[in-house]
């Protein structure tokens, strides 16, 4: 190891005891985001990852599900904001192994990755990491772990991140699009090719000529070998790193100040469009196309999900304070 964030978690790791297992699978579920108002009609207030619809499940609890024949519970962490935190335990009853960590504030996707993925490498030093966000839904299906499990050969092949795409429905994508290097038109599903670039979101208008180049779906999912994706965060945002690598050093006692004066005016910094839109040597992998992604950014997206789900509205969260691990009651 060179770089001091990977000396920074040997360290760690030397100071924590060790799992027994040889699986080196890891996940994390990104259920942080807030959209003040933006959703209200729809979901009735609550956070929507945490609105349970379609056989009674949230998003998050059904991106478990989606992820449950490629990854252990045990081994996964559901990153919430504090003020659902409760509402979040609630959910969780089902998957008792699961680890809650929670946030003062919703300071974007990629914080709320980092905090978790320096606890899985200072577990599992040689751990691969799922990164699933619950703004869109996917149903468990075989496909599903073949991609997952090719994304993460190619992951630990290349010691590089796999960002996984989604064919175009042709409407537009608020996650933004990814374009592969070298790959044919459209891309094959399931193979893995060097990223060429991220676009944001465009206009309607300029979708089929994305579509036209090869570009797919930006989902959100990512899966990284994890000191490949720590690297990322070392080159980009050294000092948001070293702030949180300080942070888990410190004895769980002192952990809600910590986070408390950490999260104070750090802004929002999202983990695709901030971070890895700017990172080099990625790749790209899409989905098989019995893989169905219910994108639900967006208001007309979300409407017509809701409405097939017959969704449950009018949910509130309990607000409280502080940073604190969290176990779901039995």
């Amino acid at each position: 190891m060179h770089s001091w964030a990977h000396r920074d978690i040997a360290r760690l790791h030397r100071q924590r005891p060790r799992r027994g297992d040889q699986d080196h699978r890891r996940a994390i579920v990104l259920a942080n985001a807030s959209d003040p108002g933006r959703f209200e009609p729809l979901v009735g207030g609550a956070p929507l990852s945490l609105v349970p619809v379609g056989h009674g499940r949230s998003p998050v609890e059904q991106a478990l599900v989606a992820l449950g024949g490629f990854v252990q519970e045990a081994a996964t962490t559901v990153m919430v904001n504090e003020a659902d935190r409760r509402l979040a335990i609630r959910q969780l009853a089902r998957h008792e192994e699961v680890q809650l960590l929670t946030q003062p504030v919703d300071a974007g996707s990629a914080v709320a990755t980092l905090v978790p993925l320096i606890d899985h490498l200072v577990a599992d030093p040689a751990a691969t990491v799922v990164i699933f966000p619950t703004h869109q839904v996917i149903a468990a299906s075989a496909a599903l772990d073949r991609a997952l499990a090719a994304a993460e050969r190619a992951a630990q092949e290349h010691r590089t991140v796999v960002l996984l795409g989604a064919e175009s429905d042709r409407l537009p994508s608020e996650g933004g699009w990814l374009l592969a290097h070298g790959a044919p038109k459209p891309p094959h599903r399931a193979s893995v090719y060097p990223l060429a670039r991220w676009f944001p979101e465009t206009e309607a208008a300029v979708v089929p000529k994305l579509v036209e180049a090869g570009a797919v779906r930006a989902t959100g999912i990512v899966v990284a070998h994890g000191l490949a994706l720590l690297e990322l965060f070392e080159e980009l945002t050294p000092r948001l790193l070293r702030l949180f690598l300080y942070g888990a050093g410190l004895p769980p006692a002192k952990s809600e100040a910590f986070a408390a004066r950490a999260y104070h005016d750090l802004g929002s910094l999202d983990l695709v469009g901030d971070l890895l839109s700017m990172g080099r040597g990625l790749h790209l992998s899409v989905l098989p196309r019995e893989v169905v992604v219910n994108d639900l950014r967006g208001e007309l997206r979300l409407a017509a999900w809701l409405a097939s789900q017959g969704a449950v509205r009018g949910l509130a969260s309990t607000r409280a304070r502080g940073y604190r691990r969290v176990a779901a009651p039995a």
